[in-house]
């Protein structure tokens, strides 16, 4: 299906490679440290000046990749309950 252009590889550091559908949507991520789970949050994020980080010369940002960390509600929950 990524040949096909359907489902796009997510790669981050330390984790296997996730798939989501090539939607052409810009995604936030938030990664749960406590479980290991990797969200795509429904808010689609903003990229317009003077959010956008400053790049050299030449290049020309047409999209990337937000990832948060933390705790999932789940893995918040329990440590609130220990």
């Amino acid at each position: 299906m990524t040949e096909e252009g359907c489902l796009v590889g997510i790669d981050y550091p330390g984790q296997p490679t996730r798939y989501e559908w090539a939607d052409g949507r810009q995604k936030i991520h938030f990664s749960c440290r406590s479980c290991d789970k990797l969200f795509a949050l429904e808010e689609e994020p903003d990229f317009r000046e003077p959010d956008s980080p400053t790049l050299p010369v030449g290049f020309k940002a047409t999209g990337g990749e937000w990832i948060l960390y933390g705790h999932c509600a789940v893995c918040s929950e329990k440590e609130g309950s220990q």
